[in-house]
């Protein structure tokens, strides 16, 4: 019998000599399960880089393991969360009434209308200049109205918060409402449009981490860092104003990324679905020709 300590050995020396032979490359081509991971040849050893897409990816994996066993194990704790944030003596939220906190409240659809107005213009100076590149990237017009369509359009306003069946925090016996508290999994409470799972704003502001991470490199880091705390102060928003539970605004950002992250690869990661910027060029300004005929009569 072949001891697993001889076969890891092996395993090893192949890479290596793989390495010191041809490179990086070889190790892509004879592995390509682990194409996620970068290898380099320094001084001797093989060091392991791992991609910011796999590290993203497994953060989100992580985060929602952890807020299911926190559902799980202590269930209680959205409407605990509720209580620290409702007035017993003035039976309602105090945050709702405040409208500094209204104002902030809407500036997340003032950042979305504002990045779609570029996406907007873009597009209207290539239909009048077919033959000028599109002033924003094809790719990234595709990428953000996809993720915006997807994410918070479909899965959250279309399918969870219409069926979810979940009573908003304001809706509850606990806060002076008429209805009974329901868990996040719990698709047979009484509320039956609109419902509080998912957050559909908390959902909005996260998708701001769609054009965070095409910001170039150098700022990169400065744009993801601005689109979690604006996401974190939506969500909290929420929260304070008795729209939402946590686990509302928890999973709408974990929805809203995973989508983020699974339409950055379909796009621009993976060698067998990523588009061509080229082409999308292209065939923008052979619509707009179209268009610009059929409008001429010619």
């Amino acid at each position: 019998m072949i001891s697993s300590i001889g076969v890891n050995t092996a395993y090893t020396d192949l890479r290596l000599a793989l390495l010191q032979t041809f490179g990086a490359q070889a190790i892509s081509a004879e592995f390509p399960y682990c194409k996620p991971l970068c290898w380099h040849w320094t001084d001797g050893v093989s060091l392991l880089k791992i991609q910011s897409s796999t590290i993203a990816l497994v953060l989100i994996g992580l985060a929602t393991a952890a807020a299911v066993l926190v559902s799980a194990f202590a269930p209680d704790i959205d409407v605990e969360i509720a209580n620290r944030l409702f007035d017993p003596v003035a039976h309602r939220f105090p945050a709702a009434s405040q409208q500094t906190l209204v104002w902030l409240r809407e500036q997340g659809y003032v950042i979305v209308a504002a990045l779609f107005g570029c996406i907007a213009c873009a597009l209207v100076v290539k239909f009048f200049a077919p033959q000028r590149p599109l002033l924003v990237p094809g790719r990234a017009i595709i990428f953000l109205a996809l993720t915006m369509a997807v994410g918070p359009g479909f899965m959250v306003n279309a399918i969870f918060k219409p069926h979810g069946g979940r009573p908003r925090p304001i809706e509850i016996r606990q806060f002076g409402g008429q209805q009974s508290f329901v868990p996040w999994w719990n698709f047979e409470g009484g509320c039956h449009n609109n419902c509080s799972f998912v957050s559909g704003e908390t959902s909005t502001a996260a998708w701001l981490f769609a054009p965070a991470i095409l910001v170039p490199a150098p700022w990169r880091a400065f744009a993801i860092a601005g689109a979690a705390v604006f996401t974190v102060s939506v969500g909290a928003l929420r929260m304070a104003y008795g729209g939402h539970f946590f686990s509302d605004v928890v999973f709408a950002t974990l929805m809203t990324c995973f989508v983020i992250w699974l339409a950055h690869g379909l796009i621009f990661r993976w060698p067998r679905t990523r588009l061509d910027e080229r082409a999308i060029d292209r065939r923008i300004a052979h619509l707009a020709y179209t268009v610009r005929r059929v409008f001429s009569g010619k």
